[in-house]
């Protein structure tokens, strides 16, 4: 978020918005912040470094995405976690995350010693 806003505020600064048509950081949105360009070079340059961290986020988050994906099918917490991504909005980022932060959960005698 914090690149998505240093861009995003490059931008307003100097009058561009985007149109609104679309969902922001679509790829059709992507695609027009490849198409503009600064007459100050030192904007551009800046402009081009902001974008290009952008990018190799989305990339380091996919790569992170696909290896949990890949440990989560594994490994003696599978199935819990494969259990938790049948609830409604729990997939596995999620699923790993709870697993990793509560552990066994039968260690809790109740529910509610869980949820405090």
């Amino acid at each position: 978020m914090g690149a998505r806003h240093r861009i995003g505020k490059l931008l307003l600064r100097r009058g561009l918005v985007w149109d609104g048509r679309g969902d922001g950081w679509s790829q059709r949105h992507l695609r027009w912040l490849s198409t503009i360009r600064f007459d100050d070079q030192l904007v551009e340059l800046v402009f081009g470094e902001y974008v290009a961290h952008h990018e190799v986020l989305l990339a380091r988050r996919a790569r992170l995405d696909a290896m949990l994906l890949e440990q989560s099918t594994q490994g003696s917490w599978a199935a819990t976690v494969a259990r938790l991504r049948c609830m409604r909005g729990v997939d596995t980022l999620t699923a790993v995350g709870l697993v990793a932060e509560i552990g066994d959960i039968s260690a809790f005698k109740h529910p509610k010693r869980l949820a405090s």
